[in-house]
């Protein structure tokens, strides 16, 4: 019974979402993620106070990686995902897989990651502006991907 182990490797996937954070202005912030789902790393985020289709498009520019190892791209059916959204990620070879309507757990990893941002971050305190909330971010983000105990995923 010789021959080569069969072994399934997963296929790279994605998964995006946005999230809101309310300053201490009461003004509404759009932060988005891209998340890695095998690592569960944080590969892109950025902030904005009016989310469109144009500038989530971008988003994805700036922080997919360029060697085109993801495959497949997990996002919810809201209106920001626009079909020039999905076109853009079909044109990135990125095959885009919706959430069914009104299930928010079926982008299970995006909204564990959004529940722990907002318990080890953004619950302990509220960000004056966005610019701030980029500070904070910018400094919780790297203790996220590098010191957190999915780190062992990798």
């Amino acid at each position: 019974m010789g021959g080569v182990p069969f072994t399934i490797t997963p296929a790279p996937v994605l998964a995006c979402d946005f999230f809101v954070v309310v300053t201490a202005t009461f003004r509404r912030l759009y932060v988005f993620v891209i998340l890695d789902i095998g690592t569960r790393q944080l590969l892109h985020w950025n902030v904005t106070e009016h989310p469109t289709a144009a500038w989530t498009i971008q988003q994805f520019r700036n922080g997919l990686p360029l060697d085109g190892a993801y495959r497949f791209l997990v996002h919810d059916r809201d209106g920001i995902f626009a079909p020039a959204v999905d076109e853009a990620l079909r044109s990135m070879s990125l095959q885009v897989l919706k959430t069914p309507v009104r299930t928010p757990q079926a982008n299970a990893y995006c909204e564990r990651f959004i529940g722990t941002a907002r318990r080890e971050c953004l619950d302990w305190m509220i960000p004056l502006d966005e610019r701030h909330l980029r500070r904070v971010l910018a400094e919780w983000v790297p203790h996220y991907n590098g010191e957190r105990p999915h780190s062992a995923l990798t």
